[in-house]
């Protein structure tokens, strides 16, 4: 699954205000980039196949496609045409719009169902249930660790003054603050001190970093790399992370060590996007491509300024531009060629796609938008909660975005908007994984926090941070800058 990421910056108002100052890049409306539109654990991982007759799956920004039904070729009653093969229109693997392949019906931790053209949870997998009766979200709930919903939905542990409870196997245990029993056996009581236990830091399970400590329960952020000039926008893959910063595309080993440079002699590199094989990226009025594995650097367009975000999928890039005239959502392919305006916008600011849609928010506007990746109408999803939207996410069926002070979702639909997050002033980069929405708050000192997708709880990875202006997630991992000091940092999810 395929998730989008922006953080804030792109302009003297939008960034360089909080940082203290402006470079002269940014003068006569070409303004130090910084944004990115898609980010998750797989970032790079492979989109869908082109439906006959229909479009291609997303890569990064869309993820785990099959594309577009086409209607090129006849199926049988109750049927429709997906990558070539005639399927089901019941299948939930290929979506349940009858003249659709996608998105498909993947709750988390479920078996689905399509019923009457909607996608539905038949059965929850084995120690999960769906207590919140949302569809977007899955069987939420683990049943076997859970404490709201310990052994069953509703079914939280009551807890006695002066303690903690644990939830393990589904079954409520009690032990006195910063303690836990994490393997379940009554005989040795409260075995681990959450508070310092790197493999059980906070609560059971949670694994820190290797070099980082766990200090009051919380997992210690550790320094991938460090030197580098105004670092803009992060990356990830398996195997390496990817930076943007001063003049210089980097590549540094996933683990940490010493950047090696993909590009150089940029004029403010900031946004990317990356597939399989390939980073693509914005520098000045251009957006560039270099292979992962280094090579020589391409020019994918120009005449494109203002660049805040990216997304590709198998055949585009697609590009959010921070202006007023001359704004807004662009298109080209990635070979090379000219950019194409698909949908003019004042001050279009975030980019995420899917399957068939791109996704974007107005943030003169405090309008959420969505529009078909093959170009037409952009029509509203949702309106701000607190203002300036900003910065875009997706998963299966939820656009996520931050504002003034709130994070914020809204069904794919335009149905459900809710504030999953308050009083988070200076957010500027958001991803989402699973029943987690992650996000960075870029003041000094600053913090990196996640907060559930139906905002039951928010929580704080990494506080004290020297100005934290990007995020990328990895498997197991939040993988993030800090601009005031100039460093790669990490933290466990």
């Amino acid at each position: 699954m395929r998730v989008g990421t922006t953080f804030l910056s792109g302009s003297c108002i939008a960034l360089f205000v909080l940082a203290g100052g402006c470079s002269s890049d940014s003068e006569e409306g070409t303004p130090i980039n910084g944004a990115d539109a898609s980010s998750d654990g797989d970032p790079d991982g492979a989109g869908g196949t082109a439906g006959k007759g229909g479009s291609a799956g997303a890569k990064d920004g869309g993820g785990d496609a099959i594309g577009e039904a086409g209607n090129d070729a006849p199926c049988p009653a109750n049927q429709k045409l997906c990558g070539g093969t005639c399927v089901s229109v019941d299948d939930p693997a290929y979506g349940c719009d009858a003249k659709a392949c996608q998105p498909a019906c993947a709750p988390a931790h479920a078996t689905a169902k399509c019923q009457s053209t909607v996608c539905t949870i038949d059965i929850c997998e084995a120690g999960w249930s769906d207590c919140d009766g949302f569809v977007t979200n899955g069987c939420e709930a683990d049943v076997a660790t859970d404490v709201n919903n310990c052994s069953g939905c509703g079914k939280a542990c009551a807890v006695p003054d002066g303690s903690v409870a644990t939830c393990t196997n589904g079954v409520c245990s009690f032990c006195p603050i910063g303690k836990a029993d994490c393997d379940g056996n009554s005989a040795n009581g409260c075995e681990v001190d959450i508070q310092s236990d790197v493999n059980n830091c906070g609560e059971c399970g949670t694994k820190c970093t290797a070099g980082g400590a766990c200090t009051n329960g919380a997992c210690d952020p550790v320094e991938l790399a460090s030197g580098l000039s105004s670092p803009m926008g992060i990356r990830v893959d398996d195997t390496s992370i990817f930076v943007t910063a001063g003049i210089n595309l980097s590549k540094i080993p996933i683990a940490g060590g010493t950047p090696t440079h993909l590009a150089t002699g940029l004029a403010g590199p900031g946004p990317m996007a990356l597939d399989d094989t390939t980073v693509y990226f914005s520098a000045g009025d251009e957006i560039l491509s270099v292979p992962k594995a280094g090579g020589a650097v391409s020019k994918v367009a120009s005449g494109v300024t203002a660049t805040v975000a990216l997304a590709v999928d198998d055949t585009n890039v697609f590009v959010c531009n921070f202006q007023g005239a001359g704004g807004g959502i662009w298109k080209v392919a990635k070979t090379g060629g000219t950019a194409t305006l698909i949908s003019p916008q004042n001050f279009a600011y975030g980019l995420a796609i899917d399957a068939t849609d791109v996704f974007f928010a107005l943030s003169s506007d405090d309008k959420i938008m969505k529009m078909p990746k093959a170009g037409g109408a952009a029509s509203e999803l949702a309106t701000a909660i607190t203002g300036t939207p900003k910065g875009v996410a997706l998963d299966a069926d939820t656009v996520f975005w931050f504002e003034v002070t709130d994070v914020v979702k809204v069904g794919k639909d335009g149905t459900g908007k809710k504030s999953i997050a308050q009083n988070v002033v200076g957010t500027n980069s958001i991803a989402v994984d699973g029943s987690w929405v992650y996000f960075a708050v870029f003041t000094n000192p600053g913090s990196i926090q996640k907060a559930r997708t139906d905002g039951a709880k928010v929580v704080k990875l990494a506080d004290n941070q020297n100005a934290p202006i990007d995020l990328a997630l990895g498997k197991s991992a939040v993988f993030y800058l800090t601009q005031g000091d100039g460093k790669v940092m990490t933290v466990p999810k």
